[in-house]
């Protein structure tokens, strides 16, 4: 039982070790990605960001006429054709209808040919090459598609992942530094405007600083943060749900510009990396919080599949 403890474990051990490993493996992949990156799609979304959110804008004022469920469908039947159109124009249609036509026939001579071994085995390799030519034609355009999706659920996230506060609703302000080090909590000044009231604070963290806020008033509040000699600004929204709010004010950078993406990057050479304020999570169970892009991807999808043939697409 002893030797069977040490094993158990070692490989526990191992297990770990394995696992750390590939952690900071990626870690390590995905920090080079986005210092290669970086230079390229932040200033690249600090143009495209404030027009997304300009024409996103324009669009929930006039479906905010209607129930939030049915503005949240019309979206998503809008986005499921919108696909479907940029799929039949991004994809090479040809060789995906030969594809499948390659995987029924050796689909077809397997069933024919089960009691040949030789054949049915060069029939599977020819049946694993067409799938495999068939997710080369179906992921490129996907791939073609994947920055304005995620400049769109950043838009849509604004509306229905969190919700402003409610007038007398207290939450967390942060503002987070480059590093562990934070500057003298004596240099550090908020004004808030008569829309909000800054409780408590500032109180210091691990390379951050927190007040603690009140909404007072409905609207759109600019609260300034002084540190030292530069000065900075964050929206907070006291309001009703699927007003349109901004989680985090965000340095450059990418990543954070796309999920993120309503207020301006702040400028690059300060020392703050983010500020921002911690919304409540939009409960309900079909346009909030995690709920909406489960509910926009399978109706859009759906939507992709019901009009295929009258649109001409195949996938």
């Amino acid at each position: 039982m002893d030797h069977v403890e040490s094993l158990l474990i070692r490989a526990g051990e191992l297990v770990a070790w394995a696992w750390h490993g590939l952690v900071d493996l990626l870690a390590w992949f995905f920090g080079g990605l986005h210092q290669l990156l970086n230079p390229v799609l932040s200033p690249l979304l600090s143009f495209v960001n404030p027009v997304c959110t300009f024409l996103a804008d324009g669009v929930y004022a006039l479906l905010g006429l209607m129930p939030a469920w049915m503005a949240l469908t019309l979206i998503s039947i809008a986005l499921g054709l919108v696909m479907l159109v940029a799929f039949r124009y991004t994809s090479n249609q040809k060789q995906i209808r030969r594809c499948k036509d390659a995987i029924k026939a050796n689909l077809l001579a397997l069933r024919l040919y089960k009691d040949d071994l030789v054949v049915t085995f060069k029939t599977q390799v020819r049946l694993f090459a067409a799938v495999a030519r068939l997710q080369r034609y179906v992921l490129a355009p996907v791939v073609v598609m994947t920055l304005p999706m995620l400049l769109l659920f950043g838009q849509m996230a604004a509306h229905h992942q969190w919700r402003p506060l409610a007038p007398g609703e207290a939450a967390i302000l942060r503002v987070e530094f480059a590093g562990s080090a934070i500057p003298d909590l004596g240099d550090i000044q908020i004004k808030s405007p008569p829309g909000v009231a800054a409780e408590v604070g500032p109180l210091p963290g691990r390379g951050d600083v927190v007040w603690r806020v009140r909404g007072v008033n409905p609207g759109r509040h600019q609260v300034e943060i002084s540190i030292g000699e530069g000065a900075f600004r964050k929206e907070i929204v006291v309001g009703k749900p699927l007003d349109r709010v901004s989680p985090m004010r965000t340095a450059p950078s990418w990543g954070r510009q796309l999920l993120f993406p309503i207020e301006a990057a702040l400028d690059r050479s300060a020392s703050v990396q983010a500020i921002s304020i911690e919304y409540p999570p939009l409960a309900h169970r079909f346009y909030g919080s995690d709920w909406w892009i489960v509910w926009v991807l399978v109706i859009s999808m759906a939507t992709g599949f019901a009009f295929r043939s009258r649109f001409g697409v195949t996938f």
